[in-house]
This record gives structure tokens, C-alpha cells and sequence, in this order.
């Protein structure tokens, strides 16, 4: 069994096996297999160089004492416990090499940077930090890619830690973009699944005309006449009836169909829900508000209280909507070219604004959370300075050390010499048969060694102050820098006041930044919604009512009088300010030239 389990040295089980006390390692061994423990287990549990080492004489009694020792583990479960922290270690460590790897390729501009981080205190945080996103299912390519180089570089000591600090404080970031990405790809699915069972309800209503109801379930405006059928079927409509009821034909001529399909819809409730509130209580005076209020389908509308309207034909070809006149509506000057072409300006001024928005937001909280975390630009700045202070601080102690360590191993070189010296002399003076030559031949060994020995430590230690020196100066340079160190450091409570004073100021100048572009982007937003709605009011226009609001904008944007009145003054022929046309309310027409002055 011996040379099954220890293969790898065969040499050693020899040397065990033809020992005396292989016998009583022999029944130890099988004590513990009788006690049901595994033999293999046990002498895997065994150190094999603690058992070949050469300070232990017999190998064979050793092994038998670590037998009971490795069954006693074994049986309390530390054996089990040593075995999962080595495999963590080991895990860890392959993990540290992983991530390693992983920050030299993605930093291949900044290969020193790379070294720094990985060889920082903090780098076994890093990993674990990237380990622990990576578990839920961001990519750290990403993460380390979004990092801000250029102020790791910054920190002269240990970039680690900021590293740690950075890919948390972007890991969350993109944590919540991906639980954002994922509501909404659930409210996608579930909006779809609403529109997929609203579009079957269509279908089977109206399967007698199944061209006219595919168009209408393709049409922009749908989903708002899905989000009011499934309403009215909360409310106990029955909605495939409200929808027999309906001319799908009349409804496909309209400019939207789908839009004045919704408009039908919501007339028809208005139109039931009366009757159903009668008919459910009998006995009693009619109901004085119907269960079901009429709604309009532009969605960004707020919400107001509905007013009870009388009942209204279905809308068809040539029918009027109840609007107001294209003069009274701020956008109804437009032409309705003008007004396509004005509503994509404006949606691409809208996602320009939104975008600098959400760049000046990140930017700002970016700042917010530096300044909060004490981090900020000119922080950074003070703590650089007291970190090199404090490094050459430590440097200069050191030489002063070393100084300190030279003098005393010059000291013990010289007093070594001194007493061989004497001891030889000594020595000289003896008889050839005195008894004390021996002695003092062992002394004068002795103190040759030691003075050999205190000369090499005060090479090595003029060296090591040679090459410190080199980097600090002379005593007077180094002189000036302990003066320059002590003042930096007293000068630290307040300069990192200062620090923090500005970073704390670019803080605010970049929320007022961030304030201003939320403040456009909602004044964009005001404006792209009032286009958007003017468009979608002249969506749901019949075609004939559209076509008279041309025409009437057309003859009030021309002049009734094209030719140019004159009067005479005194002879002169000067052009009358009666000729040109009369502003219209929320128009902007451009004057005609003005005509040119004629000679006296």
C-alpha cells in the first residue's frame, strides 16, 4: 500500500519498510481501517517531507506517530477543512492569474499602469470585485474598458485601490442600465402580448372584411385602441360586440385608420355605457355618470375631468371631428408639410438635448461622488504631495539608518581588530609548550572572522547609502528636503481644505451644468410634444375636414391684393404700408421687398 499511495518516492517507502518500527506503523494503520476510515485517505493526509526529511532519524516511527495524528484529523473534520481552504486558495489564485492576464489585455497602451495595479495591496479586491459582476452577468471586458486610465495614472502609490473603487462605482452603473434594459424588454413582451391578443379580438369581429382589419391593426394608432378595449373589458364590456357594431370599410378610408378606429371605439363605450347602468339597476333613477368616460387616445395628454358629451355618429369620410378651428390651435398655422418636416427638427433636437442631459448628469455625478468620497481632482493633487513627501521622508530615514548601522559595523570591525591585535601579541609573548596557545589561536579565529564579518555589513551598507544618496542628494540637498517634507506636512490639514473646497466647487459647477441641460432638454421636450400632438390631431382628421383647413390656410396665407398700392406725396410715388398682407396670429410671413426710392 505503501508503494501504491507514495509512488512519487520510492526510495523513501524502502527505507521505511525494512525499519523495526514499520511493524508498528503497520498495525496502526490497520487499526484505523478497522475503525472505517480509509487507508488511502489517511496516509494522503501524511506529509511526505516531513516524514523524508533528514532531521527526522527514523522515518518508520514517525510515520506511525503521524498515522494517529492524520486519523485524529480526519475524524474531527480539520483534515476536510485544511483540504476546501486549499482548493480556495487555489481557486483564488487561479483567479488572481485570470484577472491578471485580463487587465494586460485590456490595457495593452498602459502596460505600467497595468503592473502597478496588479502588484498592489488592493489588487486581490479588484479581483474579487470583477469575480462578483462576472457572476451576475455583466462582461468585465466592458467594465475594465470603461475605466478612467488617465486618473489611475495619477496616483502615484497604489492605483489599486481607486481601481477597486472605480469598477464598483461603474459595475452598479452597469447594473442598473441592465435592469433597465430588462424591464423594459419585459414591458416590450408585455405590451406585445396585449397588442397580439387585441389584434385576435379584431380578427374574429370583423372576419368578414379582413383587409380592412389588418390595416387598421397595423396602423400606428392601435395600441391605443388595444389599451381601450382591454379597459372596457375590465369594465364588463363586452368588447367583440362594441367592435360588430363598428363599419370597418368607413373606418380603412379614413387618413388613420387605426387612430379613427380608436375614436369609434371610445364614441361606442360613451354610447353603452348609459344603458348598461340602467340595466343594471332597474328600479331606480338613471345613473347621472356612465361607468366608462370618454378618453382621448394622445397618449402625453394630463389627465382632466371628462365632461359628459352627447352621443356622436361613428367617424367616417367627410364627417367632422370635434376640434377646435386651426386659427385657435397654436401649431394650426403650419402647413401640413411644414409640420412633418418641423416635427423631425424638433424629435432630433429632442434626443440631441437628452443626450448632452444624461452626459452632463454623469458627468456631474461623476464629480459628486469623487468629491463625496474624497477623491476629488485637487484632492488627489494634496494627497500625491504628502504621499512623495512622506516617501522621501521615509527614504531619508532610511539613509540616516543605514548611517547609523555603517558606524556601528565600523565600530565592531575596528574593535575586533583591536583585540586580535592584543591576542596575538599575546600569543608572540607564549612559551612554544604554553597551554593557552590553543586558546588563544581558537580567539584569534574568532575575532578575524568577526572583523570579516562586521567589514562585509559595512560595504554593503555604504553601498546601499551610496545608491540612496545618489537619488536624494547631498547632506545639504537632503537637508532642504527634510525642511521642504516638514512644511509639506504642516501645511497638509489646510491645503487638503482648500482641495476640497474647490473640488467641492467643480461639484456644483457641474450640477448647475447638468441643471441647465435638464432645463433645455424639458423646454425641447414641451415643444416636440406640442408638434407631436398637432400631428397626431391632424392624423385623426377625416380627409374632407383636413382638406378644408388647407384650403383656408392657403387663402389666408395670400395676399388679397398682390399689386403694390401707391400714393403720391408732394409728387413722389412712395409704396403704402396697406399693401401687404395683415399679420395672422401665430404665423410668420416674410415682408415683401422694399420697393426702391425713386428720384426727386
Amino acid at each position: 500500500m505503501l508503494r501504491q499511495e507514495w509512488a512519487s518516492e520510492p526510495d523513501l517507502v524502502e527505507r521505511i519498510i525494512v525499519l523495526d518500527a514499520f511493524n508498528a506503523a503497520a498495525q496502526r494503520l490497520v487499526d484505523a481501517v478497522e475503525s472505517g476510515f480509509d487507508a488511502g485517505e489517511v496516509l494522503a493526509e501524511i506529509p511526505l517531507r516531513d516524514v523524508g526529511s533528514p532531521r527526522i532519524h527514523d522515518p518508520a516511527r514517525f510515520l506511525a506517530s503521524q498515522i494517529d495524528v492524520a486519523v485524529e484529523r480526519i475524524r474531527t473534520g480539520e483534515a476536510a477543512a485544511d483540504a476546501a481552504s486549499r482548493q480556495a486558495a487555489f481557486e483564488r489564485e487561479q483567479l488572481r492569474d485570470q484577472a491578471a492576464d485580463l487587465v494586460r489585455e485590456m490595457w495593452p497602451t498602459h502596460p505600467e499602469l497595468a503592473e502597478r495595479v496588479i502588484h498592489g495591496i488592493a489588487f486581490g479586491a479588484v479581483v474579487r470585485t470583477l469575480d462578483t459582476y462576472a457572476d451576475l452577468g455583466l462582461d468585465v471586458r466592458d467594465l475594465l474598458g470603461s475605466l478612467n486610465l488617465a486618473k489611475l495614472e495619477r496616483i502615484a502609490h497604489d492605483p489599486s485601490r481607486l481601481a477597486t473603487y472605480s469598477l464598483r462605482r461603474v459595475g452598479e452603473r452597469h447594473l442598473d442600465n441592465l435592469h433597465q434594459a430588462q424591464q423594459r424588454a419585459a414591458e416590450h413582451a408585455e405590451a406585445t402580448e396585449h397588442l397580439a391578443n387585441a389584434a385576435a379580438v379584431v380578427r374574429h369581429a370583423w372576419a368578414a372584411e379582413p383587409e380592412a382589419a389588418e390595416r387598421i391593426i397595423e396602423g400606428p394608432a392601435f395600441r391605443y385602441l388595444a389599451e381601450r378595449m382591454e379597459r372596457a373589458a375590465d369594465h364588463g364590456f363586452d368588447v367583440e360586440a362594441v367592435l360588430s357594431e363598428m363599419d370597418p370599410i368607413a373606418l380603412q378610408s379614413a387618413p388613420s385608420p387605426s387612430g379613427a378606429a380608436a375614436f369609434a371605439f371610445n364614441r361606442k363605450l360613451t354610447e353603452a355605457a348609459p344603458t348598461r347602468t340602467v340595466e343594471a339597476r332597474p328600479d331606480t333613477e338613471p345613473a347621472p355618470q356612465a361607468e366608462i368616460e370618454p378618453e382621448t387616445i394622445e397618449p402625453d395628454q394630463p389627465a382632466v375631468q371628462p365632461q359628459p358629451a352627447p352621443p356622436a355618429p361613428d367617424v367616417g369620410i367627410g364627417r367632422s371631428v370635434d376640434v377646435p378651428h386651426w386659427s385657435e390651435r397654436e401649431l394650426g398655422h403650419m402647413q401640413t408639410a411644414q409640420l412633418r418636416a418641423q416635427t423631425q427638427i424638433e424629435r432630433k433636437r429632442e434626443q440631441e438635448l437628452a443626450a448632452g442631459r444624461n452626459e452632463a448628469m454623469r458627468r456631474a455625478e461623476e464629480i459628486r461622488a469623487d468629491v463625496v468620497n474624497q477623491c476629488g481632482p485637487d484632492v488627489t493633487v494634496v494627497e500625491y504631495r504628502l504621499e512623495r513627501a512622506r516617501r522621501i521622508q521615509e527614504s531619508l530615514n532610511t539613509i540616516e539608518r543605514f548611517e547609523v548601522n555603517w558606524n556601528a559595523a565600523r565600530d565592531r570591525a575596528v574593535d575586533a581588530a583591536r583585540q586580535r591585535g592584543l591576542a596575538e601579541h599575546d600569543l608572540a609573548e607564549l612559551g612554544r609548550w604554553s597551554p593557552r596557545r590553543a586558546e588563544l589561536t581558537r580567539q584569534i579565529q574568532e575575532l578575524r572572522a568577526a572583523e570579516a564579518v562586521a567589514q562585509t555589513q559595512a560595504e554593503a551598507l555604504a553601498a546601499q547609502t551610496a545608491m540612496l544618496a545618489e537619488n536624494l542628494g547631498d547632506r545639504e540637498t537632503r537637508r532642504q528636503l527634510q525642511s521642504d517634507v516638514r512644511a509639506t506636512e504642516e501645511d497638509y490639514p489646510n491645503a487638503r481644505e482648500a482641495a476640497q473646497r474647490r473640488d467641492r466647487e467643480a461639484a456644483e459647477a457641474a450640477q448647475r451644468r447638468a441643471d441647465r441641460a435638464t432645463e433645455q432638454h424639458i423646454k425641447q421636450l414641451r415643444r416636440t410634444t406640442a408638434i407631436e400632438a398637432e400631428q397626431q390631431l391632424r392624423d385623426r382628421m377625416p380627409a374632407a375636414q383636413l382638406e378644408l383647413e388647407e384650403r383656408e390656410r392657403a387663402e389666408q396665407l395670400t395676399p388679397a391684393h398682390p399689386a403694390r398700392e401707391s400714393v403720391a406725396v408732394h409728387s413722389v410715388e412712395v409704396a403704402g404700408p396697406e399693401a401687404a398682407m395683415e399679420p395672422t396670429p401665430h404665423l410668420q410671413v416674410n415682408p415683401p421687398p422694399a420697393p426702391e426710392t425713386p428720384e426727386l
